[in-house]
C-alpha cells in the first residue's frame, strides 16, 4: 500500500450496520479521490463487527485492530500507528460520509498546506419530534452553521475527530490524543495542544458527513455521556489552568458551590443521588415521550448538571478548590494598526503576525480593541472585517471607508416605491432564479 495518500481511521464499538454503511459509501466515493485505505478499530465490540470487517470483500484496503474497549482516543491512536499513508482523516463510526467527502479533505490540504481540516457532520435528515431529539439536532446545526460564518475565529472546541484531517508528521509532533481523556473531550484537548503549536484550523463545507447521531444517542447515553465530559473537563483544568473559566466545572468552582455542589464532591453524601437517579431519568423519558417540554427542561437541565459534577468529583474528589488555582496569564501587547493606511495593508499586518490582540485606531484615535481571548485562535486577515463590523456597527464605519460627508441609508435608499419598477425588478429576480 505504498501509493496509499490518506488513512481513513475509523474507531467503533458495537456499530456494526453503520460499519457496513460506512464501507459501502466509502467505496461510492468521487472518481479522482486519492488512493485512501480504510483503518477500523473495533473497540470492545461483542456484535459481530470483527467478522462482518474480516468478511469485507470490496476495492478498499482495510486494516482491523482490535482492542478491549479502552475507549475512542486509545482507538483513535492505535489507529493512526497502524496507518501507512501521509494524511490522516479520521471519522466517527456513526458519521456516513458523502461522495465528496475525502477529496475534499485531500483538497484542502493542497490548498492549505500544514493545516489541521474540519469538515462539517450536521444530523442525517430525520424526524425529530421529541424535544430531546430536536435539542441535539440543534446544537449540531448551530455548531457547524457558526463554523461557516465568514470570519469566524476557532476555538479549541470546534476540533471535533469525528471528521477532521491532519497530517502524519503534525499528528506525531503534537504526541496523538491524551488517553487520560479516555471518552470525552479528548479532541477538545487535542485543540488546546494545537494552537499553542500555531497550527491553523480551516473548515472545509465540502467535506460533509450525516450524523446518524438518532441511531446513536439516548438520554441514558447522554448523561453518561455528560458524566465523562465532567470527568474529562476536570482533567483538563488541571492540565492546562490557562483554560480557567472557560470550562464549565471552573465556572461552578468559581461560583458559590451550593447544596448540591456541596453533595456531589462529597461523596458519602453524594450517594442517595445516585440512587434516585434511574428514577428521575425515568421521568425525564416519561415528560419526553409524552411531549411536556415543560418540566421537561428544567429537570434534564439539573440531571444534566448533576452528572456533569459528578464525574468531575470522581477525578478532584473533595478537593474542588483545586480548579480555583488558576495559572497567571499575562495579557499580550495588542499590536497596532491604522485604518487610514487601507484595510488591505491593515490586513496583511494581521496576517504576517497573527497577533493575540489587536488596537484599532484612525489617524491616532482608537476606535476598537480586538482582545486577547482564551482558547481561541490568533487574530489573522479574514476575522477583521467582521469582527469590526460587530463591535462598531455599518453607521461608524461607513465614514471611515467613504468619508465624513457619507451617511448611514435610511428606509427610503432601500428600493422603489413606484408600483411599476417594484413589478419589473421582481420579474428580473425571478428570471434569475436557477429553480
Amino acid at each position: 500500500m505504498a501509493d496509499v495518500a490518506i488513512s481513513i481511521v475509523i474507531p467503533t464499538h458495537n456499530r456494526h450496520d453503520l460499519m457496513a454503511a460506512m464501507l459501502g459509501a466509502l467505496e461510492a466515493q468521487l472518481p479522482g479521490t486519492p488512493a485512501f485505505e480504510v483503518v477500523a478499530v473495533a473497540d470492545g465490540c461483542v456484535d459481530g463487527t470483527q467478522a462482518m470487517l474480516r468478511g469485507y470483500q470490496g476495492p478498499i484496503p482495510l486494516q482491523i485492530i482490535e482492542r478491549p474497549g479502552l475507549g475512542p482516543s486509545v482507538a483513535r491512536n492505535a489507529g493512526a500507528a497502524a496507518a501507512v499513508a501521509p494524511l490522516l482523516l479520521f471519522l466517527d463510526d456513526d458519521v456516513i460520509p458523502t461522495p465528496g467527502l475525502v477529496l475534499a479533505h485531500a483538497e484542502a490540504h493542497t490548498a492549505n498546506p500544514g493545516g489541521v481540516v474540519i469538515g462539517p457532520y450536521p444530523p442525517a435528515p430525520h424526524v425529530a419530534r421529541d424535544a430531546f431529539r430536536q435539542m441535539i439536532r440543534l446544537w449540531w446545526h448551530q455548531h457547524f452553521a457558526a463554523l461557516a460564518e465568514p470570519g469566524h475565529r476557532f476555538t479549541f472546541r470546534d476540533v471535533l475527530t469525528g471528521n477532521l484531517s491532519i497530517a502524519r508528521e503534525q499528528w506525531e509532533a503534537l504526541g496523538g490524543l491524551d488517553p487520560q481523556f479516555a471518552r470525552a473531550r479528548e479532541d477538545y484537548e487535542l485543540g488546546v495542544r494545537i494552537f499553542a503549536q500555531g497550527i491553523r484550523l480551516h473548515y472545509a463545507p465540502k467535506a460533509l458527513g450525516w450524523h446518524h447521531e438518532h441511531q446513536t444517542s439516548t438520554l441514558n447515553s447522554a448523561f453518561r455521556r455528560a458524566r465523562e465530559e465532567g470527568r474529562s473537563d476536570a482533567l483538563m483544568a488541571l492540565k492546562h489552568p490557562h483554560l480557567g473559566t472557560t470550562l464549565p466545572v471552573v465556572q461552578h468552582a468559581a461560583r458559590n458551590p451550593g447544596r448540591l455542589l456541596r453533595l456531589v464532591f462529597r461523596s458519602a453524601k453524594g450517594r442517595p443521588l445516585e440512587w434516585l437517579l434511574p428514577v428521575a431519568i425515568a421521568a425525564l423519558s416519561l415528560f419526553n415521550a409524552l411531549g411536556w417540554r415543560q418540566a421537561f427542561w428544567p429537570l434534564h437541565a439539573r440531571l444534566h448538571r448533576y452528572a456533569y459534577l459528578r464525574g468531575a468529583a470522581s477525578v478532584l474528589g473533595n478537593h474542588w478548590w483545586k480548579l480555583q488555582a488558576q495559572a497567571e496569564r499575562s495579557e499580550p501587547a495588542p499590536l497596532a494598526v491604522d485604518l487610514a493606511d487601507g484595510f488591505a495593508a491593515v490586513e496583511a499586518q494581521l496576517a504576517a503576525a497573527r497577533p493575540r490582540a489587536v488596537r484599532v485606531m484612525m489617524r491616532g484615535d482608537e476606535l476598537a480593541l480586538l482582545p486577547d481571548e482564551t482558547g481561541v485562535e490568533p487574530w489573522d486577515a479574514r476575522h477583521f472585517r467582521p469582527a469590526l463590523l460587530a463591535r462598531l456597527g455599518a453607521r461608524a464605519l461607513l465614514p471611515l471607508i467613504f468619508g465624513e460627508d457619507s451617511r448611514a441609508p435610511g428606509w427610503a435608499d432601500v428600493g422603489v416605491r413606484n408600483f411599476d419598477a417594484q413589478l419589473a425588478e421582481a420579474r428580473r429576480q425571478w428570471a434569475r432564479a436557477d429553480l
